[in-house]
C-alpha cells in the first residue's frame, strides 16, 4: 500500500499528513497559534471522517505553540481517547516543551519518546 502524502501550508505552520494504512501522521513545522490552529483542526476533523485508527502528531520541528494550540491538542487527546490511539512526538525546542511543562500537560498527554530535562522524565 503506497501511502499518501499531502503538504498544507498556512502562514508561519506548515503541515505535513501521511496515511499508510489506518495511521495518520501529522507532523507541523513553524508556530501553532491562533492564526494557524484552524488548519490543523480541519486536518483532524479529515482524519476523524476517514476513521483513522491512529494518530501520530509530530511536534519535533514545531518552533511555538500557544494556548489555542494546546487546547487544539487536548481536544485532539480528548476525542481520540475511546476509539482510535494518539501519540505526540514532542518538540526539540525548548520554548515549546516548556509551554506543555508549565500547564502539566507533559504528564497527560499521550507523548511517544522520554524527553530530557524537568518534567519529561518517565
Amino acid at each position: 500500500m503506497q501511502p499518501l502524502k499531502t503538504e498544507i501550508r498556512s502562514g508561519p505552520l506548515a503541515l505535513s499528513v501521511e496515511m499508510i494504512g489506518t495511521t495518520t501522521t501529522l507532523s507541523l513545522l513553524g508556530e501553532l497559534d491562533l492564526a494557524t490552529v484552524g488548519a490543523l483542526d480541519a486536518v483532524f476533523e479529515e482524519c476523524l471522517a476517514e476513521r483513522a485508527e491512529a494518530v501520530i502528531l509530530d511536534l519535533s520541528a514545531l518552533e511555538f505553540i500557544d494556548s489555542t494550540g494546546i487546547v487544539s491538542l487536548v481536544t485532539m487527546s480528548d476525542r481520540l481517547g475511546g476509539d482510535a490511539l494518539l501519540r505526540i512526538v514532542p518538540s526539540r525546542f525548548e520554548a515549546v516543551t516548556r509551554v506543555f511543562e508549565l500547564v502539566g500537560l507533559e504528564k497527560s498527554l499521550p507523548f511517544l519518546e522520554a524527553r530530557s530535562g524537568p518534567g519529561f522524565d518517565h
